[in-house]
């Protein structure tokens, strides 16, 4: 006990926290990862890599079911945790610290997994309704199944490489052996007319019950085969509830189904509006910087994603935009010098003038703080929201990890505007 018990206590001083967001608690999931980062902790980005499951809000029953078959693939020991507002962030990590390093909890918990393994071995499908593959889906098609713990830190990998499929074996009939070690030599193989069989007719299965992709001619007129694949809604920056349903050619997408699965109540109006111009203010410059470093990050560029979310948790522990500043318009002259950057993203179009142009914006608006540019009773103007058809449009065509810059653009743009200048002279 006492060697277990010390090999615990290591353990729990780095434990890597898988954040489920519900939508309407962004706030919320910021300030857990900043907590989670600030106890030398890592933001997991795959539940094969978790030691904690921490469910940021209230979700629907589609997304409850989602979170239930995400704690599924958690390996032990292991913990779920929820908070339902930022104040409740720092004693659910506590509270998953003692459910680790409570012995019975885990040896329990061990117990009813296997059970439930056994239980439903073979039974199990793949309705994406149910939340089964919604989160198993990474930027790249080509990721192939694995049970691992090969998970990436927090900012320090691309999250549109990171792959987090865990499909199992069940299902699968196992291979009868021969009766005789002879038999197979005796078999009388003109016997067998394989001309009489209906291959049409047989339905392959994958394990897991996932049917085998169809063939269908791609954009190039050649024969490849069909996959329905649902993205989201837990995937590392990626937007809270979002599921695309696509068919992939390969890794491009012919056909795309946008649906947003709604929270099962309402956050704290605070965490939405802010209390006040100022906290008002300060709520849509941190939201527009938190959107900026996630197109980073899915981007590759860890180290100016981590600028960015700098700056984020600045504005999130109080700070005024005015004391930002600095940190603003160095990371918007990094964002603009990147030769790279402006390489890397020149394709898809939009994404790269979603992020200068909010950049710009997040600039002025530190520039009006310091001129005291902005007067009392300014309003914010409405927040854009994410149009399905528009983005739909936008994706077909693309290739998996180029979606994944469109959607990180498309919520970037949907970000809550800054207040407007008021002093037009």
């Amino acid at each position: 006990m006492g060697l277990a018990g010390a090999l615990s206590r290591a353990a729990v001083n780095r434990l890597h926290v898988l954040i489920v967001e519900i939508p309407g608690w962004d706030r919320t999931r910021m300030r857990v990862e900043t907590e989670v980062r600030s106890r030398g902790w890592a933001v997991s980005e795959s539940p094969a890599d978790a030691d904690v499951l921490l469910v940021c809000g209230v979700p629907g029953a589609d997304l409850a079911s989602v979170c239930d078959r995400v704690w599924e693939q958690l390996p032990g020991p292991r913990a779920r945790v929820e908070a339902l507002d930022e104040e409740a962030t720092s004693a659910a990590l506590d509270e998953a610290v003692i459910t680790i390093l409570d012995g019975a909890v885990q040896r329990r918990d061990a117990v009813s997994r296997k059970q439930k393994a056994s239980e439903g071995d073979g039974e199990r499908t793949a309705d994406p309704s149910s939340g089964r593959m919604d989160h198993t889906v990474s930027a790249s098609a080509a990721d192939t199944p694995s049970d691992t713990n090969e998970g990436s830190q927090h900012h320090d990998e691309n999250p549109s490489s990171a792959g987090h499929e865990h499909d199992g074996t069940d299902g699968c009939e196992p291979i009868e052996p021969h009766a005789e070690a002879g038999g197979h030599a005796d078999m009388d193989h003109s016997a067998m007319n394989h001309d009489d069989m209906d291959h049409g007719d047989m339905e392959m299965m994958m394990p897991g019950g996932i049917g085998s992709a169809e063939g269908g001619p791609d954009r190039d007129g050649l024969n490849l085969d069909v996959l329905n694949v649902p993205l989201g809604p837990v995937l590392p920056h990626w937007p809270a509830g979002l599921v695309i349903r696509c068919a992939l050619q390969g890794d491009v997408i012919t056909k795309a189904a946008v649906e947003i699965l709604p929270a099962g109540g309402s956050p704290p109006e605070s965490a939405v509006t802010g209390d006040g111009d100022d906290a008002a203010r300060r709520n849509g410059i941190l939201r527009r910087c938190d959107g900026i470093g996630r197109l980073l990050a899915v981007a590759g560029w860890s180290r100016a994603a981590t600028m960015a979310f700098g700056v984020r948790d600045r504005l999130l522990d109080g700070a005024s935009v005015q004391e930002t500043a600095g940190q603003l318009f160095r990371l918007h002259r990094s964002v603009r010098r990147s030769r790279v950057l402006r390489w890397s993203l020149k394709e898809p179009d939009g994404v790269l003038e979603a992020l200068y142009r909010s950049l710009d914006e997040v600039c002025r608006a530190a520039e009006a703080e310091e001129q005291g540019g902005y007067a009392a009773g300014g309003t914010l103007r409405e927040q854009v929201q994410v149009h399905a058809h528009d983005l739909v449009g936008r994706l077909v065509g693309l290739d998996v990890a180029a979606a994944r810059l469109v959607v990180a653009a498309s919520v970037l743009n949907a970000a809550p505007v800054l207040v407007e200048r008021t002093d037009h002279g």
